[in-house]
């Protein structure tokens, strides 16, 4: 089995700390053919071995591009 995306170039000490839903989050994106980096506190938690409980990202997806990837989403700039 090949190793998750977003795990494979960590230190396994780290690579076990990452949920599978945001594993699983992260491939969605990349193979859809985007880049997607976990950022903010959850880098923090992960180098300081604290659980991630609420992480944040960024991409190179635009939201429409989101939302094609999770249709029953929705997404408001007002």
């Amino acid at each position: 089995m090949p190793t998750p995306f977003l795990r494979k170039n960590l230190d396994p000490t780290l690579s076990a700390q990452i949920p599978d839903s945001i594993n699983h989050f992260f491939l969605k994106f990349h193979h859809a053919g985007f880049d997607i980096w976990l950022v903010g506190a959850a880098v923090r938690h992960l180098l300081t071995h604290q659980p991630i409980t609420n992480p944040d990202f960024t991409t190179s997806a635009t939201p429409d591009q989101i939302q094609l990837l999770f249709p029953d989403s929705f997404y408001d700039n007002a």
